[in-house]
């Protein structure tokens, strides 16, 4: 073979792209439609360009006898790869949402964890539904130490008893703070926590009360690091409710359970 030169250029792209793919956030975020194409294609053109160099060129040397049957490999993987991953959902459901959170629930440490939660309506809505969700009950069994709660100032009657359910179980180890929604909603939803002595976050918009979408779950990168200082600054302008409002709410809950 006089020319391997397209084939070495295969052989190293294969390479590269391979463990791109696995060492970058392509493979921890799952890859879209476009991003399995553009790997299907690449491998099914490696495949495709080893077996004809096998069928038609002569093997004259040690590293080509190398070259052909890895870069076919390479090929080969590659396309079982851009099959077999799953494709990202834009969007996930909220049974979908409380695996991925209950999960890193678990894993945390027992120090603290620190809740972004909107009206914290994903628990559940009356004090019965809040009991049987799956959150809640991850959130109860952990047993941490201190949780923090970011939230809505309550406005509605529902809201005011699922805060005084809250406050009622997991009394003084739960601190609420409370920003206005009509100024300051930014329709995130999330945790912030710190597993195996490393900060750690899942943040998700809401997109709908069954959409949720993942956007950012790494404190290592630009969004992480932006959304924990978002939490930060709102946390510091939030308003902590009175012990005359905290005790309404429990009487709220305590009426209506």
């Amino acid at each position: 073979m006089e020319n391997t030169s397209i084939l070495y250029l295969l052989t190293s792209s294969s390479i590269g792209l391979l463990l791109g793919f696995l060492c970058n956030a392509f493979f921890i975020n799952r890859p879209n439609i476009f991003i399995k194409l553009i790997l299907f294609f690449f491998g099914l053109m490696v495949v495709i360009f080893s077996i004809y160099y096998y069928c038609t060129d002569n093997i004259d040397n040690l590293l080509t006898k190398l070259l052909i049957p890895l870069s076919f490999i390479l090929g080969v993987t590659i396309i079982i790869i851009s099959i077999k991953l799953p494709l990202i959902r834009r969007y996930m459901t909220p049974k979908r949402l409380n695996k991925i959170i209950n999960k890193h629930t678990l894993l945390a440490d027992r120090n603290e964890i620190k809740l972004l939660g909107g009206d914290l309506s994903f628990f559940g809505a009356a004090p019965k539904n809040i009991e049987e969700n799956e959150q809640y009950k991850a959130l109860k069994d952990k047993n941490f130490n201190k949780i923090y709660v970011l939230c809505e100032t309550p406005v509605q009657e529902e809201t005011k008893i699922r805060y005084g359910k809250i406050i009622s179980d997991f009394g003084d180890i739960v601190e609420l703070k409370f920003y206005n929604p009509d100024e300051a909603d930014l329709r995130i939803r999330g945790r912030l926590f710190v597993e195996k002595g490393v900060q750690k976050l899942l943040i998700f918009k809401k997109h709908s009360t069954k959409k949720y979408k993942a956007i950012a779950t790494d404190t290592a990168n630009e969004k992480g690091a932006l959304y924990t200082n978002i939490w930060k600054l709102i946390w510091s302008l939030a308003i902590l409710p009175s012990q005359v409002d905290i005790d309404k709410y429990k009487m709220f809950y305590e009426q209506n359970s």
